[in-house]
């Protein structure tokens, strides 16, 4: 009776195996064919693996929101920042139809990646469930979980339309960051007519954020160790200035951090006779903004930042925000550039099967 008890078990748990890979792979199949995506004409070429994996933009701008956000964020938020990429990638092209994803300077995640990514969250979601359990035991279903949430992410982009953001005909260079301080910054106050289309805008929604403070400890030696390994090397009075002895109450005396421009970050920091881009030392010494408060405190100085990115343009935050009270997203772009929202005049964006 026993035997017959485990013979028994064994072929419901084989016909229940059976059943599941059926189905996976009749998901599977099922999402091979997708809905039309739009398709640019443009190609990123990404280093994968060893290898160089070409793709069109459309496909690669999920890549970099999947770097940003997850896709579970707001729909409207994920228009907004797709149709800043998109404008972002075509500014960096310049008329040109190819470019490597490392001049692009954007995060991406690869394909691999992306797809162990929302297979484990798939797993920890469906723990419980007998499609959980198979994954776990068998790793079932991973083209079938990339396949329908890529599919989904893209009919969000999709209802951008390949829209991009431009002035007098022109692409204007979209930037983003994290965080604000509070407020982003005037691009013709800090860049110069040319990038007015960057507002000052207040941002009253970053403050509230868990990440909108951060404080950094460091010593003498090691700011300087930081500077220098940047090309960085401290004058007065024409010479070379061997600061490593100094204390840091001593060493805090000689940063003049007063030059800040009218969104509170600061514009550069004078440093003996050299004088430090204000983004530049936040970057070298690996601080989160350059709004910053400094203060010496025994042996150390401390930078106190606010906010996360160089304040320019779109905060993904603030965003995040607006798209969570029902901001469109075509709200949400025009709180932060002062640029048309167009569909693509080089007439490439087209629908194709994929």
């Amino acid at each position: 009776m026993i035997r017959f008890q485990k013979y028994a078990a064994g072929i419901l748990f084989l016909a229940v195996f059976t059943g599941i890979v059926i189905f996976s792979q009749i998901q599977n199949q099922s999402n091979i064919k997708e809905s039309n995506f739009l398709q640019s004409g443009k190609n990123i070429h990404i280093s994968y693996e060893s290898a160089t994996m070409t793709m069109d933009m459309e496909d690669f701008i999920p890549l970099v929101l999947m770097a940003e956000m997850d896709d579970q964020s707001p729909r409207e938020l994920i228009k907004a920042q797709s149709v800043v990429i998109r404008t972002y990638i075509l500014y960096c092209m310049k008329g040109e139809n190819e470019i490597s994803a490392d001049k692009l300077g954007l995060p991406y995640k690869t394909p691999k990646q992306l797809k162990e990514r929302w297979f484990s969250e798939e797993k920890l979601y469906r723990t419980h469930q007998i499609s959980g359990i198979a994954a776990r035991l068998f790793e079932l279903g991973k083209g079938r979980v990339y396949s329908e949430r890529m599919k989904k992410l893209k009919q969000v982009i999709a209802e951008t339309d390949g829209k991009v953001l431009k002035i007098e005909g022109k692409l204007i260079l979209p930037l983003f960051h994290e965080i604000s301080n509070g407020k982003t910054r005037s691009g013709k106050e800090l860049l110069g007519e040319e990038y007015s289309y960057l507002k000052s805008t207040q941002c009253d929604l970053d403050m509230e954020s868990v990440d909108y403070e951060d404080t950094k400890e460091m010593t003498v030696p090691e700011i300087l160790k930081a500077l220098k390994e940047n090309r960085i090397v401290v004058f007065e009075d024409g010479k070379e200035s061997d600061q490593t002895d100094l204390s840091a109450k001593d060493f805090f005396a000689m940063i003049d951090d007063s030059h800040q421009d009218s969104s509170g970050y600061i514009q550069y920091i004078l440093l003996g006779d050299v004088k430090i881009d204000g983004n530049d030392f936040a970057e070298i010494l690996g601080l989160k903004s350059c709004a910053m408060d400094m203060e010496a405190k025994e042996d150390k100085i401390l930078f106190h930042t606010r906010g996360i990115g160089h304040g320019f343009g779109m905060s993904l935050n603030s965003a995040d925000r607006m798209a969570e009270r029902g901001d469109s997203y075509e709200k949400i772009l025009k709180n932060f550039y002062d640029a048309a929202l167009v569909k693509n005049v080089n007439g490439e964006m087209s629908l194709k099967e994929k």
